[in-house]
């Protein structure tokens, strides 16, 4: 088998009150889309599953999700329903169902074979079909959670389906610089550092990139899923000295060479940025595909937490999709233990994307129900859209049932819950420092115990803020700034939001500048999640 193996790969900050961004719109058949689009085949009619639950992006609600996982959770009826079991103790309301792994599927497809997984499952069982009729019956979203960018998993075995890419288009796998499409190679390099995985799709081929647009455009149109979930959606992780890049194939670098003038090896940085356009402009075609499809489903994607490895070497760029409608959120895997980790993450992604549309995703093996449950109010304090935990299963979280249920006691009450619910936070314009009046002190009413103050400068030099007589270290307003926000939560609650709801405090502000020079200063009150 390694000799056919080896002879089949031989030959180839907005203005207050903020509100609710719009969801993108759905699009008609884009110039992208049908640069990009490929025949589907035949017999899509929609399976017999309920009709889809309605499902729009809305920011101010908290996403309560976990992923489920295809080669152990998807294989039979009763490893799906432990699967949405593990999510209902948990009290969470959406749910990311692997089904494509590595070229295949976990549903009924024209395109791509049936996975190798579900051998001796009787021919009629459908995955996809069971969890979406079984998650809707239990109030859950569900969304299709596909790898996009892993072809084959296995050094030593091909896939038994013919028409799979990794047999049927050997010339769409990923090279590396040196022509290897399996790597690290022990053999040549006993030190290669860490690739994820083993052979990936070439983001730079044409013919992938119209292959996985068929591929989004035939599930979505089969199922009525709420959303479509993208993962390994770049290039592989590459860590280690002796570790080469990827993409170089003669193809790319010739399309690269004519349509920039220039040559990798010599413009690195124009390399990456064209590198990180294949995946881009792939991505967007998918989400145009699903959009025009299912107009309601949500197409997401789960991104590295270190922005910079991303960009950098993994031509991934969720800001960029966030901002330009190809994702309508993303899903930050910060599978770390150290909480600091964690924090710089979330910091990392409120610098580069609307926070809003960011969930931050939990590694549950490496924290306590406690420590996950810190993190989950984390997300919340940064208001973040919500949080995904992953793995829902009993193979890396052993007994998954008890910590679920711990954990949603600590940090997932009811969304009916006062706390939690999704209103519009509170302004209130307190003063205004100008020429006649450079300070003023008051008291104001926090009512869920996450507040800010909100100061809008013109030309002033100098501001000066104290709570209750504790001053904050003052804080250098530059000529021509817009807007200050100073968040007074982690100084008013530091252990708990409970003690001091409902209390009044005391604001004192002044400020130094020319006599034409003035600010106006609010508090804000946050009603969500809180």
């Amino acid at each position: 088998m390694r000799l056919l193996l080896a002879a089949l790969l031989a030959g180839c900050a907005a203005p207050p009150p903020r509100r609710p961004s719009p969801a993108p719109a759905a699009p008609p058949a884009s110039a992208a889309a049908a640069e990009l689009d490929a025949p589907l085949g035949q017999g899509l009619a929609a399976l017999d599953v309920p009709a889809q639950t309605p499902t729009t992006f809305n920011e101010r609600t908290e996403m309560r999700a976990g992923w489920i996982v295809g080669w152990r959770q998807m294989i039979s009826t009763s490893a799906i329903d432990d699967a949405l079991g593990l999510a209902e103790a948990a009290g969470l309301d959406a749910v990311f169902v692997q089904v494509r792994i590595a070229g295949d599927a976990y549903y009924r497809s024209s395109i791509v074979p049936r996975a190798e997984a579900l051998e001796g499952q009787p021919a009629d069982f459908d995955p996809l079909a069971y969890a979406l009729k079984r998650g809707h019956a239990k109030g859950l979203a569900v969304h299709a959670w596909i790898n996009t960018g892993v072809v084959w998993r296995s050094s030593s075995t091909l896939p038994s389906d013919p028409r799979h890419i990794f047999v049927a288009h050997p010339d769409w796998i990923l090279r590396d610089a040196n022509g290897k499409l399996h790597f690290p190679d022990p053999a040549r390099d006993p030190q290669p550092g860490y690739i994820e995985e083993n052979y990936w799709a070439n983001w730079n081929d044409p013919g992938f990139q119209k292959h996985l647009v068929a591929v989004v455009g035939e599930l979505a149109s089969r199922y009525p899923v709420d959303g479509v979930h993208f993962d390994f959606a770049r290039y592989p992780a590459r860590m280690g000295p002796r570790v080469v890049g990827v993409g170089y194939d003669a193809a790319s670098i010739a399309r690269f060479e004519k349509e920039t003038g220039q040559k990798p090896a010599e413009h690195t940085r124009a390399w990456d940025e064209w590198r990180l356009a294949q995946v881009g402009r792939t991505l967007k075609a998918c989400r145009d595909e699903i959009k025009r499809r299912r107009p309601k489903a949500l197409v997401s994607a789960a991104v590295l937490a270190a922005w910079n490895l991303g960009y950098g070497r993994n031509s991934t760029a969720y800001r960029r999709w966030l901002n330009d409608g190809t994702l309508d959120f993303a899903v930050l895997m910060s599978y770390f233990k150290d909480r600091a980790q964690i924090r710089q993450s979330v910091i990392n992604a409120r610098e580069t994307a609307d926070s809003r549309r960011v969930v931050l995703g939990l590694y549950m093996p490496l924290l306590s129900p406690q420590a996950a449950a810190r993190e989950i109010e984390l997300s919340r304090e940064q208001d973040l859209k919500g949080f995904s935990l992953f793995p829902l299963d009993g193979v890396d979280l052993k007994d998954p049932k008890p910590y679920l249920e711990r954990l949603r006691a600590l940090a997932v009450p009811p969304k009916d819950d006062a706390r939690y619910a999704q209103r519009e936070p509170l302004w209130n314009r307190v003063g205004v420092l100008d020429a006649d009046r450079r300070s003023f002190s008051l008291r104001f009413f926090s009512r869920t115990g996450r507040t800010k103050v909100v100061v809008y400068p013109r030309g002033i030099a100098s501001l000066r803020l104290a709570v209750n007589g504790a001053s904050f270290k003052p804080i250098a307003v530059s000529t021509g700034s817009d807007v200050l926000q100073l968040d007074l939560t982690p100084w008013l609650n530091p252990e708990s939001r409970e003690v001091f709801n409902n209390h009044d405090f005391t604001l004192t502000a002044s400020a130094d500048g020319p006599p034409e020079s003035y600010a106006e200063v609010f508090t804000v009150d946050y009603y969500e999640r809180h």
